[in-house]
């Protein structure tokens, strides 16, 4: 098998609050932080995969983008966002604005539909009742229809699915190198985080 090495850029877009730091420091170095402020700027978590497809494997090198929630930074985030491959779009599930508001954020990103990968993440599902997640879940799933992308519903309180967002993206993109992806291993975090 040929080992094949890769970087990839993630914008992680969505509205201040939605818990997209606390997610992607949970799911890359294990840390559920509850002190995390709203800022502006850009936070940047880094972490790898090994992805083996039928007779290639690659080695993938994952700088994920979380860029501020708050809406008033239009020039900033298109500085951030520019030359994603990636995209995870975070929503809130007890906060029906943040998941309304996801369509403008997948529309800042994209340049050409067909360029930019996309998974969407509905966060803090431990905050609402069964009937109203449904609700917001339809809302949701028409969106993943729309850009063709994976869902998934995370809790960062109660760890749930927290990894999966980020090995969903991972295996979009390592896929688009080495084909279909037979395994991946889990995410191994670069050290720390930067913050811009």
């Amino acid at each position: 098998m040929k080992e094949q090495k890769y970087m990839f850029k993630v914008a992680m877009v969505g509205d201040s609050g939605v818990g997209k730091r606390t997610l992607a420091k949970l799911a890359t170095i294990n840390v559920l932080d509850d002190n995390v402020l709203n800022d502006y700027g850009v936070v940047f978590t880094y972490y790898y995969v090994h992805a083996s497809g039928e007779t290639d494997v690659i080695s993938a090198h994952f700088s994920i983008w979380d860029i501020t929630g708050l809406l008033d930074v239009g020039s900033l985030r298109n500085r951030y966002e520019r030359g994603a491959s990636g995209l995870i779009a975070v929503a809130d599930a007890s906060r029906r604005s943040t998941v309304e508001n996801i369509d403008s954020w997948i529309s800042h990103v994209k340049d050409n539909p067909d360029d930019v990968d996309i998974v969407l993440v509905l966060n803090k599902i431990d905050l609402v009742a069964k009937d109203e997640l449904d609700t917001i879940e339809s809302v949701m799933k028409g969106y993943a229809d729309k850009y063709d992308a994976e869902l998934f519903q995370t809790s960062c309180v109660d760890k749930i699915n927290v990894r999966e967002p980020f090995l969903g993206i991972s295996k979009k993109l390592c896929s688009k190198v080495i084909g279909e992806i037979g395994t991946i291993t889990t995410i191994k975090p670069k050290v720390g985080a930067k913050k811009s």
